[in-house]
């Protein structure tokens, strides 16, 4: 009777670790995933930034290329 006991005892343990074990795994999956994400959305962000600043960057330099402009042309006068 014992071992029969420990034998059902441990045919449904097994199923209990193994479904265990798998969502585990996919608890780790999902924080991989959100890890991703988050650092995809923050690279995005990264990217929308940098090109605000190069765009003020590219005005400020069309600004002192128009200043220049007009003192050339007014000392060539």
């Amino acid at each position: 009777l014992k071992k029969s006991l420990f034998l059902v005892t441990f045919l449904a343990l097994v199923p209990l670790f193994l479904c265990e074990e798998e969502k585990r795994e996919e608890e780790n999956e999902e924080r991989q995933d959100d890890d991703q994400s988050e650092e995809k959305r923050n690279l995005v962000s990264a990217l929308i930034e940098g090109r605000k600043y190069l765009k003020n960057v590219l005005k400020k330099l069309n600004r002192l290329k128009e200043k220049n402009k007009a003192k050339n042309s007014k000392e060539n006068n």
